[in-house]
């Protein structure tokens, strides 16, 4: 609801702003270059997420170039609880993410669940939409309090992952930590690559 307010009142607030700008324009084509102006403004709004318009992007596709921070969070560690459990109940550890789908809950949680290749070693991608987990591994993360990455940045040219934080379960903050005043999701790029 706070990213729908949000918007409506971004719209609101240009409409207002191009109706005494060009009186004599319809309200049809105000509300057109403000939808327009939305998109192409600082912050671009994309399925909840503020992507900044200052960071370097690729002239052909737009893309953004520089490193951005991928971190676990308390829903993707539920998430892999869930599907650990799946695989010790049928004695497996590889499966397809539409055997897990109902399982983890969330769109965000299944969408992210990918994520986990790239902390401690605990999945692995085996294919398209397949996936695997570390059984040994996941229990020493589960129930011996083994530190993994919890955070780091992900170059989108090259797709390494540089460490950034390490902890143990009880380190992974809740997504709550990571939602700007607004409620939506602020991706964190490394300063290095946007020349500050």
């Amino acid at each position: 609801m706070d990213k729908i307010k949000y918007i409506s009142q971004s719209l609101i607030s240009r409409l207002v702003k191009i109706r005494n700008e060009y009186p004599e324009m319809d309200q049809q084509k105000r509300m057109q270059k403000a939808i327009s102006e939305m998109m192409e403004e600082d912050s671009k709004i994309y399925m909840g997420v503020r992507m900044p318009a200052d960071k370097p992007k690729c002239s052909e596709c737009g893309r953004i170039l520089a490193k951005r921070e991928i971190s676990l969070y308390k829903g993707l560690y539920r998430a892999l609880v869930e599907v650990y459990k799946l695989c010790i109940e049928k004695k497996k550890h590889e499966f397809s993410m539409k055997e897990i789908r109902d399982l983890i809950g969330g769109h965000n949680e299944y969408a992210r669940f990918g994520d986990w290749v790239y902390f401690g070693g605990l999945v692995y991608k085996k294919g398209k939409s397949h996936y695997g987990i570390n059984i040994p591994r996941v229990e020493d993360f589960l129930f011996k309090d083994k530190k993994i990455q919890i955070s780091g940045y992900k170059d989108p040219i090259t797709r390494e992952f540089t460490p950034t934080r390490w902890g143990t379960k009880a380190e992974i903050p809740g997504l709550k930590e990571f939602l700007n005043a607004e409620g939506l999701f602020e991706a964190k790029y490394t300063e290095a690559d946007l020349g500050l």
